[in-house]
């Protein structure tokens, strides 16, 4: 079997929380605790993202000057309102930020995936991951 790696898989990852298991011999995928996931004999926790780890991840891409502010910063509050201001402007940052967000997803599901051996494939045609795939799939083999 392999898993194919769609919209409906790669939202999965933008749970906050462990809301969905895999079960690695029939690689079906529901929610943690249903009545189907008793049935599972392997299941695996789907990864998520809180999105402080996601906003951490991104100012991690700044120069080190403005990640020097926010190492400096008192709270979660004031991160927040810090990231606001270099992040999201409703054009340009917030756009090269969504890029990012797609990236890191994807990212964090083709290593769990790795990571627990199941064979997987990403739609190149899917409606939502066709925009970034290949950039992606390119990121990737210059990494390796």
């Amino acid at each position: 079997m392999v898993l194919k790696i769609d919209y409906e898989v790669f939202r999965l990852v933008m749970a906050e929380k462990e809301e969905y298991v895999f079960d690695a011999v029939t690689y079906a995928i529901c929610e943690k605790g249903s009545e189907e996931a008793e049935f599972f004999d392997y299941p695996i926790p789907m990864p998520f993202t809180e999105k402080m780890e996601l906003y951490k991840a991104y100012v991690e891409t700044f120069s080190p000057r403005i990640r020097r502010q926010f190492a400096h910063t008192p709270d979660e509050r004031a991160y927040m309102g810090l990231f606001g201001y270099y992040a999201d402007d409703d054009g340009e940052k917030s756009e090269r930020f969504g890029k990012f967000e797609d990236m890191y997803y994807l990212r964090k599901l083709v290593d769990w995936c790795e990571m627990n051996h199941i064979a997987y494939y990403i739609d190149k045609s899917d409606w939502y991951l066709k925009s970034f795939v290949s950039e992606f799939q390119k990121n990737n083999i210059e990494k390796r």
